[in-house]
């Protein structure tokens, strides 16, 4: 019986010892979808846009990020995504694409980057794919 309360409290206390240590390592992510960088310094940039500002001012390789709904592929890695001020073709690579799968007509945020040539209309190639659930 002495054995078994010695250890019960030894776990005890090993319990309340280790959950004050922090860890030096970057904290592992386990979604893949998700933009959790190793550190601080790697971590770009997007800004906040609608779909009807990347339309008239694109900007070629500007990161940003737009929100809406992705309505149906196109082709290949190209589908049609909708926000408030219009659409616009987005480009997906498997790279990007969330455990989940890519499903339509649900509320989502995309960070991306402008691709514009000057020729044809804009697109943003998606780097991050979030769902608002």
């Amino acid at each position: 019986m002495k054995t078994l309360f010695l250890s019960a409290a030894g776990l005890a206390f090993l319990a309340a010892f280790t959950t004050g240590i922090k860890s030096t390592e970057p904290a592992a992510y386990p979604d893949k979808g998700a933009d959790h960088p190793v550190s601080a310094d790697a971590k770009p940039d997007y800004e906040v846009h609608s779909i009807e500002e990347v339309l008239a001012n694109p900007t070629d390789q500007e990161l940003v990020k737009i929100s809406g709904e992705i309505i149906k592929k196109i082709k290949c890695s190209t589908y049609l995504f909708r926000g408030k001020s219009g659409d616009i073709h987005i480009k997906i690579d498997t790279h990007a694409v969330p455990e989940l799968g890519i499903p339509f007509k649900e509320a989502t945020v995309i960070k991306g980057t402008v691709n514009h040539d000057g020729e044809k209309k804009p697109t943003v190639e998606a780097d991050h794919i979030h769902y608002v659930f």
